[in-house]
């Protein structure tokens, strides 16, 4: 299969290409970044052990004519440059697949619809539910968004993505959106904000003093700081979100609110009608004491790994 990843030196980009590469697939692979054949060196997505099967794709005409010639092609851009870059498929071949990856599809998946329709291709919206560090053979999950026809694009989605991807298919891009401004946005917001709380002096204490929950929430806060700027800014502007953080405020209010009174009824009543809401709303009622093991299983593998990382180091 031919496939044309755009935005293919960017971290999901990279993660694309060598996964579609991996598979076999003649990848053409364009990025902005992608000027000269000194690129060819420092770009990670020729860190694959085979890529004989990538072409580099260095300019606006050589790509129209990438895209005339491809199976599949694949934006791995920012969410705010994907409605401009969805319009190559005025390029592309009747019946041939346009996939966008966007965390946030508020009319993204419109545009596409359009498009698919227009130009006689099919469209596929899908979301990573993973980061760009998973590995490739893993059997990663995936979040679909139906564009036209649901089943035939679960289809395609099974045989673009392996038999072994685990795909969550979410029938409206609103209700995506919604529990994305909870489930990125909040996490972002809240770990972002949680790292500008102190300064570089009481950071570095706190890191020789923190046990296990600072240390894991460490890791959160400083592992998304990998991601681009612009990630970051698109999912906070993420309509959905700013009610959440609102929300957030009020709560944090109330608990202000608690301690000034010293009302400490109050603080451990939120505290265990929270624990209880959980136990309600999963199936298993020890799922609160199966997390609490899993910290520590997590904590203590992320401990050996660094010990055997110092131990290989000369």
């Amino acid at each position: 299969m031919k496939i044309t990843v755009i935005g293919a030196m960017g971290r999901m980009g990279s993660w694309f290409t060598r996964y579609f590469s991996s598979h076999g697939h003649e990848i053409y692979a364009y990025d902005i970044a992608i000027t000269n054949d000194s690129i060819r060196d420092k770009s990670i997505i020729y860190h694959s052990n085979n890529n004989s099967n990538i072409t580099l794709v260095n300019s606006s005409n050589q790509l129209h004519d990438a895209a005339r010639v491809s199976d599949v092609v694949i934006l791995c851009v920012p969410i705010n440059s994907m409605l401009d870059s969805l319009k190559i498929a005025r390029h592309m071949h009747h019946n041939a697949t346009l996939v966008e990856i966007a965390s946030l599809k508020h009319r993204i998946v419109k545009r596409l619809r359009n498009y698919a329709s227009r130009y006689n291709i099919k469209g596929l919206s899908i979301h990573p539910l993973f980061g760009p560090g998973a590995d490739i053979h893993a059997s990663n999950r995936y979040a679909l968004i139906p564009v036209l026809d649901r089943d035939e694009e679960l289809r395609i989605a099974r045989e673009l993505l392996s038999n072994t991807a685990r795909i969550v298919v979410v029938d409206d891009e609103e209700l995506h959106d919604k529990a994305m401004a909870y489930i990125l946005g909040m996490v972002y917001v809240m770990n972002v904000t949680w790292s500008m709380l102190v300064d570089d002096k009481t950071r570095r204490l706190c890191k020789e003093l923190g046990g296990t929950t600072y240390r894991l929430q460490s890791i959160i806060a400083e592992g998304i700081l990998n991601d681009d700027p612009s990630l970051f800014s698109s999912l906070l502007l993420n309509r959905y979100l700013k009610g959440y953080i609102k929300r957030f405020i009020r709560l944090n209010e109330d608990i202000l609110a608690s301690i000034d009174s010293k009302d400490v009824k109050g603080l451990e009543s939120m505290y265990l009608n929270l624990k209880d809401s959980i136990k309600r709303d999963n199936a298993n009622s020890d799922s609160i004491e199966k997390s609490y093991r899993l910290m520590y299983k997590v904590l203590a593998s992320i401990s050996n790994n660094n010990n055997e990382g110092e131990k290989d180091e000369p």
